[in-house]
């Protein structure tokens, strides 16, 4: 198992505010997980920190055999939203901080998603990119209910307001998915890359005969290329063959 992740500041922040930690158990078992924080000053990098390594820690202490991979993700997930929320109560500065998250859970073969915000999972495979978890977004919400179009969507201004995040005092409702891994590529990412790069432009680079670490390079190299408004983080998770 390939594990590459790459986060940078992008063209226009001023910190990075973006978090990865993973931790690989063995070649069949890892956790990656990926945070965009928010809030003021170095509110939002408390709390994608904080959160990255929460996850990958109560991973570190026990072994989930897959029927209980759902109910632990329910579980640490409003662990450490109670942890966000409890920190940014004892400490003025980090009021309103908070997170979202991205969580590629890896057992034998076997892909376990979770997500809370924006941040995405994608599966990529023969030259097809498949966006696989749902984000918690206003405009998402509007799209999934015919109120606006995909074109308005992309360009809404309302379009980075979160419907649920960790910190951000709502009750979370924690989706999960799983699926079966064969040769996949999988791609975790934060907004600043899908805001970006097109489809079409991320399925060019991982497309490429070159090595997973170089498709990560040059994920981050084009977003800043064509964007950068935002930071930008990725992990590429990768079983079998390189090429996906």
């Amino acid at each position: 198992m390939q594990i590459v992740v790459k986060s940078d500041i992008g063209n226009t922040r001023e910190i990075n505010q973006d978090y990865i930690a993973y931790y690989k158990r063995d070649e069949q078992n890892a956790i990656v997980v990926l945070c965009d924080g928010m809030g003021g000053h170095l509110a939002g990098e408390v709390a994608s920190k904080t959160t990255a390594t929460f996850v990958v820690d109560q991973y570190k202490e026990a072994e989930i055999p897959d029927e209980l991979v759902e109910p632990w993700f329910n579980k640490v997930i409003h662990e450490v939203d109670n942890v966000i929320c409890d920190d940014a109560r004892k400490h003025p500065e980090h009021d309103g901080m908070g997170t979202t998250i991205v969580v590629a859970y890896i057992q034998n073969k076997r892909l376990f998603l979770t997500n809370v915000g924006d941040s995405r999972a994608y599966m990529f495979q023969n030259g097809t990119l498949t966006q696989l978890t749902v984000d918690h977004t206003l405009v998402n919400a509007l799209l999934s209910n015919g109120t606006i179009s995909k074109e308005e969507a992309s360009h809404h201004p309302q379009r980075n307001i979160l419907l649920q995040a960790i910190g951000g005092g709502v009750d979370i409702v924690v989706p999960y998915d799983a699926y079966d891994l064969e040769n996949q590529t999988i791609l975790l990412c934060s907004d600043g890359l899908y805001n970006s790069l097109t489809d079409e432009k991320i399925i060019s680079v991982l497309n490429k005969q070159i090595s997973l670490e170089e498709k990560g390079q040059e994920l981050i190299d084009q977003s800043n290329l064509y964007g950068g408004l935002d930071n930008i983080s990725i992990a590429l998770i990768q079983l079998g063959d390189d090429n996906g």
